[in-house]
């Protein structure tokens, strides 16, 4: 397997967990891609993914029921 094609499903698997539990993304991306990238690049990679993932939840930031948020 291609490591570019192993690189993007350890991202894709990484941030779709994220996506479904809501936090840990960072951590499982950066740990895995640890094993065939140089740390300081995996996390250079992980920051720019967790970058454009704050532009998906600023485009979504008026659909949130804030009235829900003080109980929490």
């Amino acid at each position: 397997m291609p490591t570019t094609l192993l690189i993007s499903l350890i991202i894709v698997i990484a941030f779709g967990g994220e996506a479904l539990f809501g936090f840990g993304g960072g951590v499982v991306a950066v740990s895995l891609l640890s094993l065939f990238l140089d740390v300081h690049e995996a996390v250079v990679l992980v920051a720019i993914f967790q970058f454009l993932l704050g532009f998906i939840v600023l485009r979504n930031f008026r659909e949130v029921a804030w009235s829900l948020l003080p109980p929490l």
